[in-house]
């Protein structure tokens, strides 16, 4: 849309105009987008190899130096880092805490973790990408509670072995397609059950502590990420 509306000349779009534009984007969306992977590999195949290499250099100098890819403006990337690193020390002081409280502390004591890689997945979609459905409650929720189930069912069927881990990835994948809850970060929680043996300590108790727990504690960090961005108009 933006590219045709850059190859008019006149400075003011108007209301036909935009119609007619939306009208030709959407033919283009029906007869098949082509995203970003394909239309660069497309444009490379007409390229000779002193060109190849222009286009990379270019392409990760306006990336990673420029940040004409950047998700979202100064303002939101500040508040998603802010959010990140307190949601991080937060989840670690509960780790502190929980280390050595009561009942749970018991299972620490024998090598079970608390933080579990999932988390730092779980990290980046809440403050990084807020609006993505895959974060959805609905989604956070049911997506690590079937993943760490899926896992312990098939630890306790196939033990920790190549039969275990590939049942534990397919039943999660499933499990999450049939309830409409995609969750990158349960299928990790899935994994990390049958192939971490520290975890076996914890037994039934994984599904809820620390998998679903730990992601509790950055959902809400992340409510109050995103509170504040709304607050401040951070887009």
């Amino acid at each position: 849309l933006f590219h045709n509306y850059s190859l008019k000349s006149c400075g003011v779009l108007t209301l036909d105009e935009f119609q007619e534009l939306m009208h030709c984007e959407g033919n283009a969306d029906a007869s098949g987008s082509v995203n970003w992977d394909e239309a660069f590999l497309r444009e490379f195949r007409g390229m000779g190899p002193l060109e190849r290499l222009r286009k990379v250099v270019s392409v990760i100098y306006d990336r990673f130096v420029l940040g004409k890819a950047r998700r979202g403006s100064g303002q939101f990337l500040l508040l998603s880092a802010l959010g990140m690193f307190a949601g991080v020390v937060a989840l670690c002081s509960v780790c502190d805490f929980m280390m050595g409280w009561g009942f749970f502390s018991g299972f620490h004591k024998l090598g079970a973790p608390f933080i579990l890689g999932s988390f730092g997945t779980l990290s980046i979609l809440v403050f990084g990408q807020p609006d993505s459905a895959n974060i959805r409650v609905w989604n956070g929720l049911v997506g690590h509670v079937t993943g760490a189930a899926c896992g312990y069912l098939a630890m306790r069927a196939f033990g920790y072995t190549t039969m275990a881990k590939a049942a534990a990835m397919t039943a999660t994948l499933v499990c999450m397609l049939w309830t409409g809850a995609v969750h990158p970060p349960g299928g990790a929680i899935a994994l990390l059950m049958v192939h971490d043996t520290k975890l076996q300590v914890l037994g039934r108790w994984y599904i809820l502590y620390p998998a679903l727990f730990g992601a509790v504690v950055l959902y809400l960090a992340g409510f109050v990420t995103n509170r504040v961005k709304e607050r401040f108009g951070a887009t």
